[in-house]
């Protein structure tokens, strides 16, 4: 590496806080050049796609920017013991492409130098650096560029990370910008907007295929009726109840009754002479389920000498309602 590239290369040196003889971790070290070298990577396709003239050749053969990038790879160029220091550039002769009708290793050293000035050596809390970085990029391209950058200080309990000059003097350290001012630069997670959705009864013919119902709009020939439903009122009709380790298949879907009364969901089955309620659907639904399981436990499963001649119609009942019955994954017999 000749001393030209030496001069311009990006000078760091990560100081152990605590260490054995002076000696640096060598996990801190692969953290710090993997983010340090992806947020260059990230700058560097971000500034291609800038570019118009580039973008058309993207778009002829869109392998030409993963082939730019890592001719750019960073290289290492100098160490120092007692610390770990480094200085990283990368090889700007790498032949120029035929697709490219211009002087590529000029802007190849131009946007290099732009990430190093600009936001290697960045002023993150200074609020023209911050207006010059908003004219240039977008939310998604800085969160792109500096949170890598950004997590070579999240992750340094063990180091200070020093970011030197030519010189080897010490620039300053890399610290995080101010907690006001960090969101500039790694955008927070947008939540995304609260969808409203409608419950609907609807009556419609579609496209059948076996025994399968497929209800997407392509499917549906003829809309008879839709209703939006104030309250989740819609249809009650178990074949399989769940409670706890407890599964019932029914040999034919339960019919019941679903009502919204006083701010309460009532579920009804007169067959069975069920009546439940709770605050929610899920809640009523639940209890339905408790109720059954009850039911059944109290009166299929006892001896006829034990129940009433009205208890002995209700075992009769719910035997022939039930087709099994799993506990725990396993049958009853």
């Amino acid at each position: 590496m000749n001393d030209n590239l030496l001069d311009i290369a990006m000078r760091f040196q990560i100081k152990p806080i605590k260490s054995f003889n002076g000696a640096i971790n060598i996990l801190d070290v692969i953290s710090v050049l993997t983010n340090i070298n992806k947020s260059y990577k990230n700058f560097i396709e971000i500034e291609f796609l800038k570019t118009k003239k580039f973008r058309i050749i993207y778009q002829q053969n869109d392998s030409i920017i993963k082939k730019l990038i890592n001719e750019l790879e960073l290289f290492i160029v100098d160490l120092k013991y007692s610390s770990f220091e480094a200085a990283l550039v990368p090889n700007f002769s790498n032949g120029q492409d035929t697709l490219f009708q211009f002087d590529l290793e000029e802007w190849k050293k131009e946007k290099y130098l732009s990430f190093k000035d600009d936001i290697y050596y960045g002023e993150f809390n200074n609020i023209d650096y911050i207006n010059h970085l908003k004219k240039k990029y977008n939310k998604i391209e800085r969160k792109r560029i500096f949170e890598p950058l950004f997590s070579t200080v999240h992750e340094s309990k063990n180091y200070d990370l020093n970011i030197k000059i030519e010189n080897g003097k010490i620039e300053k350290r890399l610290v995080l910008p101010l907690e006001e001012k960090i969101h500039f630069y790694i955008p927070k997670k947008e939540k995304p907007e609260k969808k409203n959705y409608a419950t609907i009864q609807a009556f419609m013919k579609i496209e059948k295929e076996g025994n399968l119902l497929d209800i997407k709009t392509q499917k549906i020939k003829k809309i008879f009726y839709v209703e939006e439903l104030k309250y989740d009122t819609y249809p009650f009709k178990p074949d399989i109840i769940k409670y706890n380790d407890n599964i019932f298949n029914l040999i034919e879907k339960l019919e019941c009754q679903v009502e919204f009364i006083e701010d309460n969901y009532i579920i009804t089955n007169d067959k069975l002479d069920i009546t439940v309620w709770g605050s929610t659907r899920e809640e009523a639904e639940n209890a339905f389920a408790f109720m059954f399981y009850s039911i059944y436990q109290n009166f299929a499963k006892e001896d006829d000498k034990k129940l009433s001649d009205n208890a002995i119609k209700l075992k009769q009942q719910l035997l022939k309602l039930v087709k099994a019955e799993y506990i725990n994954g396993t049958m009853e017999k």
